[in-house]
């Protein structure tokens, strides 16, 4: 145990004008600079202090929306955006990463001396139209990337020990003067060495477009039909097929011609939903080609821990190399969903969702040329009948995968009255899949089988409450709550059992009756650690995680001077559209919101917010996700907390002071 202090400075300015050209044309400029200077970044869970490395990232970010009335019935909305990212990572120290599996990594960090800039252009346009019972919305978007990235990672390679004990006991051996070599013959050393060799700079272009046309019928009064028609395209892979017709309606039963606000309200509808093939995919097979950058790997290796020259490396045979496949096709998912809406005493409304999911062409990767069933012997090198040749990895990215999810969700949201809002929730959710992204391998490239399980998403209970009370004092109390339930997890067994070169993929079989020394027991079931080609391999995702439970508070008080606040002031300060970063996830850019809780307005031209707020006000420990290697000494046991609301990192209590004015 050891305490590490991780240093960060963060710098941000983001200026906003708003332009009335005239009385039908309203013009947005904002300018948003960023700057995040971190220290003794990658130190956790299993990451020693010896792979610290420091991280420097800054952002320029433009954006114009020019909106323009062109009649009573027509507006149209224009969008640009610019963006400039440049990322620098730098090590301490540059030997060579040790990493024992389930145990402790240590060594210097593999991340290299590395940068990365970003280019990123994006354009929209969307025009509404009204006529008679119809609006109209159609339009399009364009984006495009470039990425220039030096990556020096793993380039100071890695040696892997499968188990704390091979490793404890390489060095005993070590102590009694046995030679490298020596040791793996008796059945000891490195598992695995890994480097990546050649010239660090690549870079990529990337651009994507999409078209749409929405049609929003009003049949009649009570009943809405939508319909519309979405097509996008993209430059780094042969799709050009990726048409997403969208059927929605919403209907108030009971509802006159004349009445007010329905109390009931039906709301349904159907739609397919593309995910675009990320740049950085591109970036990585152009990048690991086998001629750019190459990834060696050696089995067993008798040189540690010494790293000799390339050129002294028996390896001319064994370049990895990344891919895309051929018939790649863009991942989408096939969405239903029916939601019933009814308004309650109290200004209350409660809603209830069922949603059905349905992926297909979803992303993973395999080593097409991993050993042929049979042909692989475990701890020998070299082993094996590889399909193209050689001994190293082809890992292909392919869009084989696919998802059932079902989800049901009920929320309520209560404005008591001016001083009292409450909202909540609870879902719950079926997810099983055979992949969790482009990074997923499955346990064994001639068997995909065991690879359908439950989905990494796969959490089945989440409830949130929260609110705002603004109090006679006009102090405003806004409390949020969260609780989860636990996240699947896989099981692993932390060697390579096909000569696929993975180690984090091989899963164990159940044992059922069997018995003897590969026989394990634990929380989840005893399983046989050398399954035989007839054992039945766990599926994926087959453990179960620890539950998760937060809440946060905050507190605020405003005070109002000056005189009254004009019709077109905004004296609540905080708005001016925040951007999203670059999501190939569709959705217009910019937009902002204040956060989730807006100050007190006072009526005032000037105002000064004062602020509390404490994330983990009871400091929860939420621990991470268990450690996934059966051989681990520590399988099964969190040895990290869990990352909380609105932070991406471990988090405990933190308290934070805030002071805006806004006029």
């Amino acid at each position: 145990n050891q305490t590490l202090p991780t240093p960060q400075r963060r710098t941000e300015i983001s200026p906003r004008i708003d332009y009335q050209l005239s009385p039908d044309n309203t013009l947005m400029f904002r300018y948003s600079y960023e700057r995040n200077d971190l220290q003794n970044v990658g130190v956790n869970g299993f990451s020693l202090p010896s792979q610290a490395y420091s991280k420097l990232n800054t952002e320029n970010r433009v954006q114009v929306t020019d909106t323009i009335v062109l009649n009573p019935k027509t507006i149209n909305e224009t969008r640009f955006q610019y963006l400039h990212d440049q990322t620098g990572e730098n090590v301490t120290n540059d030997s060579p990463t040790l990493n024992v599996a389930g145990a402790f990594t240590s060594g210097g960090s593999p991340v290299g001396a590395s940068s990365f800039v970003q280019n990123h252009w994006e354009l929209q346009n969307y025009t509404s139209y009204i006529s008679g019972t119809h609006t109209i919305k159609f339009g399009g978007r364009i984006r495009s990337l470039t990425d220039d990235s030096i990556s020096r990672n793993g380039y100071n390679g890695t040696f892997t020990f499968s188990s704390l004990g091979r490793y404890q006991q390489t060095l005993l051996l070590e102590q009694q003067g046995l030679s490298a070599a020596a040791i793996q013959q008796a059945g000891f050393g490195p598992s695995q060495f890994t480097l990546n060799a050649g010239i660090p700079l690549s870079s990529v272009f990337y651009i994507d477009a999409g078209l749409f046309v929405q049609d929003d019928w009003r049949l009649r009064p009570n009943l809405t039909l939508s319909l519309g028609l979405r097509y996008e395209i993209q430059n780094n892979i042969g799709d050009t097929s990726d048409w997403a017709p969208r059927l929605g309606f919403a209907w108030a039963p009971g509802q006159g011609k004349g009445g007010g606000r329905p109390k009931t309200v039906i709301r349904g509808g159907f739609g397919i939903f593309y995910t675009r093939f990320d740049e950085s995919y591109t970036l990585q097979a152009e990048r690991y080609n086998g001629i750019a950058q190459q990834q060696y790997i050696v089995n067993y290796p008798t040189f540690y821990p010494n790293v000799p020259p390339i050129s002294q490396l028996p390896l001319v045979n064994n370049q990895n190399i990344d891919t895309v496949a051929n018939n790649l096709r863009s991942p989408y998912i096939m969405q239903s969903a029916i939601t019933v809406e009814r308004q309650l005493p109290l200004n209350t409304t409660l809603s209830a969702t069922f949603t059905d999911s349905h992926g297909l062409h979803l992303l993973r990767s395999r080593d097409i040329n991993a050993p042929l069933p049979g042909t692989f012997v475990p701890g020998v090198a070299d082993s094996g009948v590889y399909p193209f040749g050689g001994y190293g990895q082809i890992n292909q990215f392919e869009s084989a995968g696919l998802l059932n999810q079902e989800q049901i969700m009920v929320n309520f949201n209560s404005r008591v009255n001016s001083n009292i809002f409450l909202f909540g929730g609870y879902s719950y959710n079926n997810a099983y899949s055979n992949t969790d992204g482009a990074g997923t391998f499955p346990n064994s490239t001639y068997n995909l089988q065991s690879e359908y399980g439950p989905a990494m998403i796969d959490t089945h209970h989440r409830v949130f409450f929260g609110g705002s009370v603004n109090t006679k004092w006009n102090v405003r109390f806004s409390p949020f709550i969260i609780y989860h339930s636990s996240q699947p997890f896989d099981i692993i067994l932390g060697r390579d059992l096909n000569g696929d070169g993975y180690l984090t993929t091989a899963r164990p079989a159940f044992a059922g009756t069997q018995t003897g020394p590969n026989i394990v027991d634990t929380p989840y079931g005893a399983f046989n650690l050398a399954p035989g080609p007839n054992d039945q391999i766990i599926p994926r995702n087959y453990g179960n995680g620890p539950a998760y439970f937060t809440l946060n508070l905050r507190l605020s008080k405003t005070f109002g001077f000056g005189g009254e606040r004009t019709a077109g002031g905004n004296a609540g300060g905080g708005g001016g559209g925040g951007g999203g970063g670059h999501d190939h996830g569709g959705g217009p850019m910019g937009g902002g919101m204040r956060g989730m809780f807006g100050d007190t307005p006072t009526g005032r031209k000037y105002n000064l917010t004062l602020g509390v707020q404490a994330r983990n006000l009871l400091n929860s420990v939420n621990p991470g996700q268990p450690v996934a290697i059966l051989t681990s000494p520590v399988f099964g046991e969190s040895i990290s907390t869990a990352g909380g609301f609105g932070a991406t990192n471990a988090i405990n209590r933190r308290i934070e002071f805030q002071i805006r004015f806004a006029f």
